[in-house]
């Protein structure tokens, strides 16, 4: 269903805005990824006020439980006992990898299943900015992988 589809979307995108924050505050030393991170947080909090506008043209009725940040699934909180920042940063970023692919084909499906024009314009949008952050984020394990290279040892980016 469309309207249930645009809630859930909506919750996950506000909990993506905040993992985002929180890695970024974990690598204030690194510029690169803290760009990455804190674009990504600023553009999820986009992409729920995107869908936002998308209920508000199909008529999908939202309430304050909609706005509640919802963890998406298949995600598993990383476990950060004996980890140091960068590994936290790292193992989050994996996370959100997958998450990125199943947002961008949901917005896909959405996309195709409403005849709004400017409702299935929103969606494609959102498909297209998920596959930007699916890039940048594979970049940036990438480079991490590069400058800390015991990440490398402890899982490599084959998301």
């Amino acid at each position: 269903m469309i309207a249930e589809s645009i809630r859930k979307w909506i919750r996950r995108e506000l909990y993506c805005k905040e993992c985002y924050s929180r890695l970024s505050s974990l690598l204030t030393d690194n510029p690169y990824a803290l760009s990455i991170l804190e674009t990504n947080s600023r553009e999820s909090g986009e992409h729920a006020e995107a869908l936002r506008r998308a209920a508000e043209i199909l008529g999908v009725k939202l309430s304050p439980e909609d706005f509640k940040p919802e963890m998406p699934e298949g995600v598993k909180p990383v476990e950060t006992h004996n980890m140091s920042p960068v590994e936290i940063v790292y193992q989050g970023i994996k996370q959100h990898l997958k998450v990125e692919v199943v947002a961008r084909e949901a917005y896909e499906r959405l996309a195709e299943q409403v005849e709004n024009l400017e409702a299935k314009e929103i969606f494609r949008n959102l498909a297209k900015a998920e596959e930007k952050h699916h890039k940048m984020l594979t970049a940036l394990l990438q480079t991490l992988e590069q400058t800390y290279p015991q990440l490398k040892e402890k899982g490599s980016t084959g998301v």
